[in-house]
């Protein structure tokens, strides 16, 4: 991995990790100055915009990606503004119709979802300005400046939360400050984007000729993501919907914040995939499979032990947000089971498009899309909570399957045994401190210890990768910190 890709990954994986903190807190401090219900309004009509946002995007952003990896390895400034420029025109075209679609049948669509009228303004914003954000986004980390991606987004997340504690001072504890709290970061960060942006990409001279000869490209690379991940996306977020709908807004509430706990290890596993897609686009044909094969492995590894302390202790973890919200502890430990899939599949996937194999990409994403949805409308009704969480598990693990078959096909070669070693030793320890009753805190540091220890006596966890992991976070060889570490892993390492 070259130092430009790693300071892009470490840029990208510190910033998601930040800002995903900063939402969780976000919401832990919503959830423990209000009520359940008031978090299940909130999220539903957050929610709902996240579906009709990620229809109106066409999947834009996916599909220049390829293009953009491509002319930036080759240095064509102009080829890449190009990409740029017409990718910014289609999302401009497609988000201005959804939003008059969204006006005109604003009764129908508030009705089916339950919500008020008066929510109409947040749901616009909140389709038009993610959208452009996730377009700005992915220009940036085309070009290795995912520095200028994670600021915007750190400080957007951060204002949240001083903003949520004087909006209820002025709203009281009604769901609209709490909206606006949630809505202004989001633009702040945007437009900390757009500065950027302006500075990466510009209108080239031809532009209408230019569009005619690209859009449909773009369109086509744009595609075999985008119905796959407006089934995935629906499915994922209309489990707030269907529980607000048919069971409560409390129990709306709490499966949010279960929402919320996975995205956060899901936007660590996507920030590295999403990274790697343009580099995997551009780099040569071996290249290419070390990037794909080692990025899997190296996510397992750091995830897991974090991951396996939500499985084993999901009760406990949600009952530092309260109470009433332990019952969602069996849910959250189903979805957790859904993570280490989510990893595999993700990084095949990402993997399959940048070699812009789409059929593969297509069988891969509607696979996990279809069984997803299917089971949800099967089992939410009754099980609510329990059930949205075993659709989403199912949906990602009877995926793995269809991956390891394009796997194969594509002859990247991926490392099952280490995997499962990888998911189940974590497991195994915390699972005994559950049994004889240690603290789950202390259990998680122990876990995080003893798992580590035992990736390096089995050679998991070597020099070769501390150097990988060095060279993402920045950290020189010729440092006292580096050569600590290094006389760590000597000292466990099997002799």
């Amino acid at each position: 991995m070259n130092q430009s890709i790693s300071r892009n990954v470490a840029f990208l994986v510190s910033g998601t990790i930040t800002s995903a903190f900063f939402t969780f807190v976000y919401w832990y401090v919503l959830a423990t100055i209000t009520s359940t219900e008031i978090v299940g309004v909130v999220s539903t009509v957050i929610n709902f915009a996240f579906i009709i946002q990620i229809i109106s995007t066409l999947q834009i952003p996916f599909g220049m990606k390829r293009f953009l990896g491509q002319a930036y390895s080759n240095q064509d400034n102009k080829t890449f503004s190009s990409y740029g420029m017409i990718s910014l025109v289609l999302m401009i075209i497609t988000v201005s119709f959804t939003i008059l679609v969204l006006v005109v049948f604003s009764p129908i669509l508030l009705n089916i979802s339950g919500l008020d009228h008066v929510y109409l303004p947040f749901i616009a914003i909140l389709i038009i300005v993610p959208s452009f954000q996730h377009l700005f986004q992915e220009i940036l980390i085309s070009t290795n400046k995912s520095k200028n991606v994670a600021i915007p987004i750190i400080i957007g997340t951060a204002l949240r939360l001083p903003f949520l504690i004087l909006l209820v001072l002025v709203f009281e504890f009604h769901e609209i400050g709490l909206l606006i709290s949630f809505v202004i970061a989001t633009i702040i960060a945007s437009l900390l984007m757009v500065v950027y942006v302006t500075k990466t990409i510009f209108m080239p001279k031809n532009f209408i000729y230019e569009f005619k000869q690209k859009y449909k490209e773009i369109i086509q690379a744009s595609i075999p993501k985008y119905i796959p991940e407006v089934l995935f996306r629906t499915s994922l977020h209309s489990g707030i919907l269907v529980i607000f709908a048919l069971h409560s807004a409390s129990e709306t509430g709490v499966y949010n914040i279960l929402l919320i706990t996975v995205s956060f290890f899901l936007s660590i596993s996507l920030s590295v995939s999403s990274v790697l897609h343009p580099k995997i686009s551009g780099a040569s044909a071996e290249k290419q499979y070390q990037l794909a094969s080692r990025s899997i492995f190296l996510t397992f590894m750091f995830l897991m032990p974090f991951v396996s302390v939500f499985y084993v202790f999901s009760e406990e973890m949600l009952g530092l947000v309260g109470n009433e919200y332990r019952k969602g502890g069996l849910a959250l430990a189903i979805l957790m089971i859904s993570l280490p899939a989510h990893i595999f599949w993700s990084g095949v996937y990402h993997f399959s498009h940048a070699k812009g194999n789409y059929r593969q990409v297509y069988y891969m994403g509607t696979t996990q899309a279809v069984i997803t949805i299917t089971s949800y409308f099967i089992l939410v009704p009754t099980y609510s909570l329990i059930g949205a969480a075993t659709a989403f598990a199912l949906g990602s693990v009877s995926t793995v399957i269809v991956s390891a078959i394009v796997a194969k096909q594509s002859k990247l070669k991926l490392e099952y045994k280490k995997y499962f070693i990888i998911i189940a030793l974590p497991i195994m320890i915390l699972s005994l401190l559950y049994l004889i009753k240690v603290n789950f805190i202390i259990s998680f540091f122990i876990t995080v210890l003893v798992s580590f220890v035992i990736y390096i006596k089995i050679n998991y966890f070597t020099e070769k990768e501390l150097n990988l992991v060095a060279d993402a976070v920045s950290i020189k060889s010729t440092s006292k910190l580096y050569s600590t570490l290094v006389s760590i892993i000597n000292r466990f390492k099997a002799k």
